[in-house]
């Protein structure tokens, strides 16, 4: 797997994730390889974890999209978990 693009990848879902939380210093992100595909996992504050589903999920969707379109030319599959911390 292509270290640059998960390094990118970790930075955008962690810069995002930070950003929609109350509690930004809580958020972590990380990477790593699991039956093929790279999973991203973010940790989140317990508080924090329903602005990152989002209602009905959508915004853990959105993530999900744009790490796709982020990951696309590394032609490599990644996931995103949300946990919490």
């Amino acid at each position: 797997m292509d270290e640059e693009t998960r390094n990118d990848a970790v930075e955008l879902m962690l810069g995002l994730a930070r950003r929609l939380t109350d509690h930004p210093e809580a958020v972590r992100a990380r990477a790593e390889e699991a039956e093929g595909s790279m999973v991203i996992e973010l940790q989140a504050d317990a508080r924090d974890i329903g602005r990152l589903i989002g209602h009905r999920g959508r915004t853990v969707q959105s993530l999900e999209l744009l790490l796709a379109a982020a990951t696309r030319k590394a032609h490599e599959r990644y996931t995103l978990e949300v946990t919490e911390a």
